[in-house]
């Protein structure tokens, strides 16, 4: 069922995810990305939590990496399990954080 109000793009690209109760970044891809929040799996095996509030680091291009803090957008976690034996997350982007995340969207989509 899709939850969102804007779009999707389905696009793979690295991610990274800070885990709050790990106190770690989490690697990962995401499946799909729109305005509003992403799809994503992850190569760790921690869990997440539904409301719990996450950062999340989408990079415009595969392959990159994302480095610097202040490219991290805020988000909470909707949904959390598991998919394909992966630990998969539904992101919804907070408030100002959804004009970062849809530059990056147009910027994949574009490539």
């Amino acid at each position: 069922m899709n939850r969102r109000s804007d779009d999707r793009v389905e696009v793979e690209l690295p991610c990274k995810v800070w885990h709050p109760r790990a106190m770690r970044f989490v690697a990962g891809t995401t499946r799909d990305l729109s305005r509003d929040g992403a799809h994503v799996t992850l190569r760790g095996g921690v869990p997440f939590s539904p409301g719990e509030r996450i950062l999340i680091g989408l990079s415009a291009h595969a392959g990159a990496i994302v480095r610097r803090s202040a490219d991290l957008i805020e988000g909470v976690v909707v949904r959390a399990g598991v998919e394909d034996g992966r630990v998969a997350v539904a992101v919804q982007f907070c408030g100002g954080e959804a004009d970062r995340a849809e530059a990056i969207a147009n910027a994949s989509e574009a490539a």
